[in-house]
């Protein structure tokens, strides 16, 4: 098992590789939990073994991955894509039982991992909520006609499989896969934008411009998620760059659904090359002769976690519409254990498993987004509301769920 952290100022100097840590003397708690929010439950496999040779000194920290993945990838295939593809649930159904069982995912993560392996912890947490990220961009575009039913089920079995066969993997480092990552986005952003105004007429719109920056700002989470999965725990500084470029980038995405078509696409192809300069252009984060580019091919590109990330939480998640109207959606980042509140942060919004949109937290701390649409009967939608927090270079990820009422 690997670990890195610092005790008090010292501060851990230790190649890529997980190095062997001695634990604790404690019994691990219970290996199954039961998801919060539902009754979906991730049947987590023990570590135990592998923590016990990891007292011996022992790097296990690869095969703990390795299995936690495994396991996550086969209960998400055999319990919600099975049932997706067996037409029990609808897209949206797909998206809410994949973020029931991905939380109950990450709860088995805590008990077994937390506190002696906050780094392995931290990583499979991405790992999971990459796929949770993915499944959503990808029901937001079949809820817009840009994939059937059939595709999205094909492609969200491919995005339940990246969970073991991803070239984007934290503990091997690949510039090509950051980079290919990179131009595959850019190009669906690209494919997006020209869906905004047909070639046959530029006053024939394919896709509204509020449906495009929707799409866009969920494909945006989902590549943010995946590079998250790479790079957020083991190289902090260079994901802060990648934080910034998708900053800018969402920014703009936002704006797209008060413009017209034409400037919509403008705007979007705008961003899109801005984004291209600041990631893959001459001093961008994965430029080919770039810094990060010399250190992963001189095989010195270590991990640097002189900065840990604080804990977070998202409190207060809950929604509000009239029956026949649109919900406003909030929710509340704090520190852990009573913090202050942290403002200037995006909160991602589902309603009911549907993409609903991002917002910004205030000087309190509080996301709010309104004009959702939503055709809930009158009453309470439970657990209806789920917000996440993609975390960055100073702050851990987080999620929560609450509910809607419809007056």
């Amino acid at each position: 098992m690997k670990n890195i952290r610092h005790s008090g100022n010292r501060r851990a100097r230790r190649a890529l590789s997980f190095g062997p840590e001695i634990l604790e003397t404690r019994a691990l708690l219970s290996t199954a939990s039961a998801s919060a929010t539902s009754g979906a439950t991730f049947n987590g496999p023990s570590l135990s073994d592998l923590i016990q040779q990891a007292r011996s000194g022992t790097d296990t920290a690869p095969a703990a991955i390795s299995r936690m993945e495994q396991a996550l990838q086969t209960q998400l295939t055999s319990g919600p894509l099975a049932d997706l593809k067996a037409g029990k649930v609808s897209g949206n159904g797909f998206v809410t039982e994949v973020q029931n069982l991905e939380a109950s995912y990450e709860q088995n993560l805590d008990q077994q991992l937390s506190p002696e392996f906050p780094v392995v912890d931290a990583i499979l947490k991405l790992q999971g909520q990459k796929v949770v990220a993915d499944v959503i961009a990808l029901n937001q575009e079949a809820s817009v006609g840009l994939i059937s039913s059939a595709t999205l089920a094909t492609d969200a079995r491919v995005a339940i499989d990246s969970l073991t066969t991803s070239p984007i993997d934290p503990l091997n480092p690949s510039l090509s896969a950051y980079t290919s990552a990179t131009q595959l986005f850019e190009t669906e952003l690209n494919t997006l934008a020209k869906g905004l105004v047909s070639s046959s007429s530029s006053s024939s719109s394919t896709l509204t411009p509020a449906q495009v920056s929707a799409t866009a700002l969920a494909e945006t989470q989902a590549f943010l998620a995946n590079m998250h999965a790479g790079i957020q725990v083991v190289h902090p500084y260079v994901s802060s760059q990648v934080d910034a470029a998708v900053a800018a980038l969402e920014s703009a995405e936002s704006g797209l659904a008060q413009d017209t078509a034409a400037a919509a696409q403008s705007a979007l192809t705008s961003a899109v090359s801005t984004f291209d300069t600041a990631m893959l252009g001459s001093g961008g984060v994965f430029d080919p002769a770039g810094p990060v580019a010399r250190a992963i091919n001189r095989g010195d590109f270590t991990p640097n976690t002189a900065q840990p990330q604080a804990g977070v939480t998202l409190t207060s998640v809950s929604g509000t519409a009239r029956h026949g109207g649109k919900a406003t959606l909030s929710a509340t980042l704090t520190g852990s254990g009573g913090g202050s509140a942290i403002a200037g942060e995006t909160v991602v919004f589902t309603l009911d498993g549907a993409f609903a949109g991002v917002a910004t937290t205030d000087s309190k701390g509080v996301a709010t987004l309104t004009g959702v649409p939503t055709s809930n009967p009158v009453g309470t939608d439970a657990g209806g509301v789920v917000a996440y927090f993609a975390g960055n270079r100073a702050y851990q990820s987080a999620s929560a769920t609450g509910d809607l009422t419809v007056s």
